[in-house]
């Protein structure tokens, strides 16, 4: 197992309800020891957009580099997550 540390951010929709939803899913694969308090933080070079709520969080996984990747952007698409 290798201790990771992730960030999340969300400004589309219900922001806590996203974070809330992505950290359930993660925990399929990872074992999550810790997680921040949300921070609410603007947008940088995209004035125009909601104001972002961020946290970040420290888990273990037996997931190697590539494949924790994958599954986080699994989640980004089963979340609908626009670029």
């Amino acid at each position: 197992m290798v201790i990771v540390y992730l960030a999340l951010g969300s400004n589309i929709g219900n922001r806590k309800n996203n974070l809330e939803k992505a950290i359930l899913l993660l925990k399929q694969k990872l074992f999550v020891q810790r997680i921040s308090s949300i921070y609410e933080t603007k947008p940088i070079g995209f004035a125009d957009q909601r104001n972002f709520y961020n946290l970040s969080l420290k888990a273990k996984t037996s997931l190697d580099a590539f494949s924790l990747l994958k599954f986080v952007k699994e989640i980004e698409k089963e979340m609908k997550r626009k670029e």
